[in-house]
């Protein structure tokens, strides 16, 4: 299904009235290239995928680098450096509780790859 530029300018409109866009302005809306910057960032903020939870097909969404998803905001904001650092000091140690654990979680993803086959997710 292809949607036509004025199409995508209606719809940018109601996202910002439905406040996925806080500081935009009249003139904004007006300015031809600064609403194209604002379509682009409105389709890479909007990327949904869909993925098996609990052999259950949901709809995730996925936010650009160095940005993160806000439900209560419904939309991607920026990630600070403290929580960077905590989630690199985490992965660190969660690397190491994996390596003993690894022969479990082949054969949990093996059953999950199957699963979302059958769906025909991958």
């Amino acid at each position: 299904m292809k949607i036509t530029r004025n199409e995508l300018v209606d719809i940018v409109k109601e996202a910002i009235e439905d406040g996925w866009f806080n500081e935009v302005t009249e003139e904004v809306l007006n300015d031809e290239i600064e609403m194209d910057h604002l379509i682009r960032a409105f389709v890479s903020e909007l990327k949904k995928k869909r993925v098996v939870r609990g052999k259950k097909a949901k709809l995730k969404v996925v936010c650009p680098k160095g940005k993160k998803y806000v439900p209560a905001r419904r939309q991607c904001v920026r990630v600070a450096g403290i929580e960077k650092y905590k989630k690199r000091r985490g992965a660190k140690k969660a690397a190491k509780k994996r390596k003993t654990k690894m022969s479990k979680i082949l054969r949990k993803r093996k059953k999950s790859m199957k699963v979302r086959k059958s769906r025909g997710l991958k």
